[in-house]
């Protein structure tokens, strides 16, 4: 994390693809919670994206994109599990059906990543994420009126649902390559299908293990540092801050509200202005390692027991570990 002046306005430059590769992990946690995902789940999306992206012609600076948006396609996840108890409240205990779920999360995360800096038009890409080919989806979408981009985070999103995509064999490729050719013309374009049977062989498999995946996005697409004004840089801690808030109606608005405390005080104390604005950043991704812990323990009501409370507390260190990697972070 870097910091210039131009014209007497500083800016500040991040990575933020690695910023959003450190995140997934609480991403990835809360999508495990609500949806029962496994772990990594978001980028094996991305590698996958990346993967057809790539055979589709993508340029370089669409597939940086798209494996960003690929982290990102969950991230009205916590806000639309309060809306979701907001609406029990006055339902009787009834919560939100599938369509509605799909309906409102979508259009939720379109509008949380809205003022984010990207380098290409992402318009739409989180919003019609889950539409199928053939408009059955839940904006009725086709294919051609379909963004690239969300046809291939619904395709990666959909078979990382489906299948054990960590499972090196010759069987399980098989099987996910059934499944697609299958469900062409319904759920997936023939020209996505068909970049996805060119490209994904046995070893593909091999790229999405684990132990594998992060040497995949950084080896694959080229990644830069790029410069952000101060304003920028408060819409992508906001996004930050409001998807760990929205883990519990107890912490609503803390961290943006920690996050311009700590803005005023450095400006109070005399910090120059890219202190201040590093103080901001900091103040928003305290807590991220909430998204770390169940929501049995952070809504309970009552009093946590001794073991949930140390449970509690570790979500200091699941912070630190998320951000430890992040240059500029110290």
């Amino acid at each position: 994390m870097n910091i210039f002046y131009g014209s007497g306005v500083f800016t500040m430059k991040i990575n933020l693809n690695e910023i959003l590769y450190a995140v997934s992990y609480g991403l990835d946690a809360a999508s495990t919670e609500y949806l029962g995902t496994s772990t990594g789940h978001s980028k094996r999306i991305a590698v996958l994206s990346i993967m057809v992206g790539k055979e589709l012609g993508l340029s370089e600076k669409e597939l940086i994109d798209l494996a960003a948006y690929s982290i990102l396609h969950d991230n009205a996840l916590t806000e639309f599990n309060q809306e979701d108890l907001e609406y029990r409240k006055y339902n009787n205990g009834v919560g939100y059906g599938e369509k509605d779920f799909l309906l409102r999360h979508c259009t939720i995360g379109e509008v949380n990543t809205k003022l984010l800096p990207f380098r290409t038009n992402n318009r739409d890409v989180i919003l019609y994420h889950h539409e199928n080919a053939d408009g059955s989806g839940p904006f009725h979408r086709t294919a051609d009126k379909t963004p690239i981009k969300a046809q291939l985070i619904h395709l990666g999103d959909n078979l990382d649902c489906h299948f054990d995509l960590e499972l090196f064999t010759a069987g399980n490729l098989q099987n996910i390559l059934t499944y697609v050719e299958v469900n062409t013309g319904t759920l997936f374009s023939k020209e996505i299908s068909e970049a996805f049977h060119s490209v994904f062989k046995l070893k593909a498999l091999k790229y999405l293990a684990h132990q594998n995946v992060d040497s995949y996005l950084r080896s694959s697409i080229h990644h830069y540092e790029d410069e952000y004004t101060p304003q920028e840089l408060h819409n992508l801690a906001s996004l930050f801050a409001r998807i760990v808030d929205f883990k519990s109606h107890y912490s609503c608005k803390h961290s943006i509200g920690v996050a311009a405390k700590a803005e005023v005080m450095a400006h109070f104390y005399g910090y120059p202005e890219p202190k201040v604005q590093q103080y901001y950043l900091a103040g928003a991704l305290h807590d991220i390692g909430k998204l770390m812990i169940k929501n049995a323990i952070l809504k309970k009501p009552e009093k946590l027991t001794d073991v949930e409370f140390e449970t509690m507390k570790q979500h200091a260190y699941y912070t630190y570990q998320i951000l430890s990697d992040l240059k500029g972070m110290k």
